[in-house]
Parts: C-alpha cells; sequence; structure tokens
C-alpha cells in the first residue's frame, strides 16, 4: 500500500510525480521489510536459544536419578532415620519387657519390609518427576514451536506485501506510459 501512497501523493505533481512518490513508497517498503526481516531473525535466535535451553533443562532433570536430588535425598533420609528409630524402639523394648529373639526378628523384619517399601514409594515419585518434567516441557516446547511458527507466517506476509507493492508502483507507471505512443 505505500507505493499506492506515494503515487497518490506524487500525482499532485504529473505523472513523473506519481512515478517518483511510487519509487519512494517501493523503496520504503523494501527498507522496511529489510529491517523487519532483520528483527525477525535475531527473535528466532532467542527461540532457538530459549529451546536448547529448555531441552537442557528437561535433560538434566529426565537423566538426575531422584535419589541423587535434593528432594530423593530428603525423603531417604527420613525414611531411614525412621527405620533406625524404630529399630532402636524395638531393642529397648525388647530389653525392658524380655522379649524373645524370635519375636525382635519379626519385629526387625517388618521394619525392613516397611523400608524397602518406602524406598519403592521414592522411585516412584521419581518416576513421578520425570513424567511431569516431560508435560512441561513439551507444553513449553509447543508454546515457542507456535511462536516460531508465527514468525514463518509474519515473514511470508510480509514478503507477499513487497511483492504486491512492486506490483502497485508498475501498474502506476503504466498509465503514465499508456499515452506515449
Amino acid at each position: 500500500m505505500a507505493v499506492l501512497e506515494g503515487a497518490v501523493k506524487g500525482a499532485a505533481f504529473g505523472p513523473w510525480g506519481a512515478a517518483i512518490g511510487g519509487a519512494i513508497g517501493l523503496g520504503a517498503s523494501l527498507i522496511g521489510g529489510g529491517m523487519a526481516g532483520k528483527a525477525r531473525k535475531q527473535q528466532m535466535g532467542l527461540y532457538d536459544d530459549q529451546i536448547a535451553d529448555l531441552t537442557a533443562w528437561r535433560d538434566l532433570k529426565v537423566n538426575r536419578d531422584f535419589f541423587d536430588s535434593p528432594a530423593g535425598r530428603d525423603y531417604m533420609t527420613r525414611a531411614l532415620t525412621q527405620s533406625e528409630d524404630s529399630s532402636r524402639t524395638v531393642a529397648s523394648s525388647a530389653a525392658i519387657t524380655g522379649e524373645s529373639a524370635e519375636s525382635q526378628i519379626a519385629k526387625q523384619g517388618n521394619i525392613q519390609s516397611s523400608l524397602a517399601d518406602a524406598m519403592s514409594k521414592i522411585a516412584g515419585m521419581g518416576d513421578l518427576r520425570n513424567d511431569q518434567t516431560e508435560n512441561t516441557y513439551q507444553n513449553m516446547l509447543m508454546g515457542l514451536m507456535g511462536q516460531k511458527a508465527n514468525m514463518y507466517s509474519q515473514k511470508a506476509e510480509t514478503g507477499a506485501n513487497i511483492v504486491g507493492s512492486a506490483g502497485d508502483f508498475v501498474s502506476g507507471l503504466a498509465p503514465m506510459f499508456a499515452g506515449s505512443n
């Protein structure tokens, strides 16, 4: 549209004014398109950087053993502490009540079984955390990819506008040369 507007404004100065106005409009469209292209390229680079950072974050989270994470270590410490406290309670209770060795062994077996169950649950939390991390990653990645797709769409639209501006310029020149034969 800038070409046509330039040609219309330049038409006040005759056919050559229209041609010059149209040329100025075309030049402005080309310069604006070039500047927009440069800004788009920088934005695409930012999107690519964000995608790389997001992927590195996901890889770090998913590839890290949950037992090595602060939350995993905290859960394990609590489970081990509870197991040790229960074992001490069984031993001191046996000393006070004169409980048989077989009974103490059975209680210790129950404590060990509970500890094994707790460790299995902690491992399950790690799997759940990995699933949540993957879901977060996929959602954020889809958002970034959608933004990149919009940028490509805008690029195509800008290209179409520039081609249209050039067409307007040429069609604006046609009447000027139509009567010169």
